[in-house]
């Protein structure tokens, strides 16, 4: 039911300008009687779905540096995250949330804090690493924004963590943010995809697949003009790669994971048992790790992949659809190997291994010009401005 309400609010303009002006007021002035804390740090990912993502890097490495900061995490359900002791951890959307909020010197987050709301301290600092590099239009370039909630803008950030300059140059318009306060120092969630790491085979295992097996990340994006009476983001994406799964060889699997604004994936009557559901799995990197290649259609997750070089595929079965609803900023196509029938990613998939990881090498060096050392770089930035170093 509340994420029902939710979704009332975002896409009633007249419900959500009500929400707007009644609560940004009432919480601007309660801000008048919370005292602003230097040291008190608020992290938020993917809007307190989960402990994930570049917040979670900057903040272990941050518990890592200092024991003089009081680092503080929101979450929708903080009793389902263990890693967080209970004194560290606020219910989203609660009285104790807005305090926290009001009394932190900064904010960490991926997406957006504030609730799609106005009340922002001009002392606190806003550090937002985003969650992916853009592909589809986004903020004020999308020329029929599906929500009303753009009066909660980017432009109060201060800081906002980019791994190109074509990264930079679209988010500095499309949110209004100003272009010093683009950070170019890639995604923290990122560094770990550059310097490598061990988990693959200890991941491949927990999963029961062997050294034969080839394994596929399946990562769709959203559709937001695809929802139900209730504006809930209805997707398909297992049905598809039911579809695909039968034309490839047996040792091929799929790590099939939605897009986190989806709210309903439609039931089907016949999954493979070569397909896993890995939407509510924790960790993307060691999805990333596990595969030996992707396959998506318009997500940012493309961008992140080409770090590792490995195959990518596109599957753009309605990208005349969606370009015209939604908007692109290039055409994919155009940059990695696509099809957008089964029977053709099938064979591409198939056949064009080398030939897809060539391409992906292209399109890393035209995309994507800052990673590595992202979340060393924030904590440097973050130390100096709460006065810890």
């Amino acid at each position: 039911m509340k994420s029902i309400i939710k979704k009332m609010v975002k896409y009633n303009p007249i419900i959500y300008n009500l929400y707007y002006y009644m609560f940004s007021f009432l919480l601007k002035l309660l801000g008048f009687f919370v005292k602003l804390d230097s040291k008190t740090i608020l992290f938020m990912s993917f809007g307190g779905r989960s402990y994930s993502d570049s917040p979670k890097e900057i903040y272990e490495k941050l518990s890592k540096s200092t024991n003089n900061l009081k680092l503080i995490w929101a979450f929708v359900e903080p009793e389902n995250v263990p890693d967080i002791k209970d004194n560290r951890k606020v219910k989203i959307d609660t009285f104790r949330f807005f305090i926290a909020a009001l009394k932190s010197a900064m904010w960490v987050t991926n997406s957006s804090i504030e609730r799609g709301l106005k009340f922002k301290k001009s002392k606190t600092v806003y550090f937002n690493t985003w969650h992916g590099t853009p592909l589809k239009k986004m903020g004020i370039d999308i020329s029929a924004n599906q929500s009303f909630d753009s009066k909660a803008g980017f432009n109060r950030v201060d800081k906002f963590t980019v791994q190109s300059d074509y990264e930079a140059e679209i988010f500095s318009r499309a949110f209004d943010i100003e272009s010093h306060k683009m950070f170019k120092v890639g995604l923290p969630r990122n560094d770990e995809l550059v310097q490598g790491s061990s988990k693959r085979s200890i991941i491949r295992e927990q999963f029961g697949f062997s050294k034969s097996d080839k394994i596929i990340l399946y990562t769709p994006t959203f559709r937001e003009f695809e929802h139900n009476s209730l504006h809930q983001i209805t997707s398909s994406a297992d049905v598809l790669m039911t579809d695909l799964v039968k034309k490839l060889p047996d040792n091929y699997k799929i790590l099939s994971r939605s897009h986190y604004e989806v709210d309903i994936i439609n039931d089907t009557t016949e999954i493979s048992s070569r397909i896993f559901d890995v939407s509510e799995y924790p960790d993307l990197n060691e999805l990333i790790y596990a595969s030996d290649m992707l396959i998506s259609d318009y997500s940012s997750v493309i961008f992140d992949y080409s770090l590792t070089e490995k195959p990518i595929f596109i599957f753009s079965y309605d990208y005349p659809e969606y370009s015209r609803l939604r908007g692109m900023y290039f055409n994919i196509e155009n940059e990695l190997l696509s099809a957008r029938t089964i029977d053709n990613l099938s064979k591409e998939i198939i056949n064009s291994e080398v030939l897809s990881s060539n391409k992906v090498k292209i399109f890393k060096g035209k995309y994507l010009n800052y990673y590595g050392n992202a979340t060393e770089q924030s904590v440097r930035y973050i130390l100096r401005k709460v006065g810890d170093q």
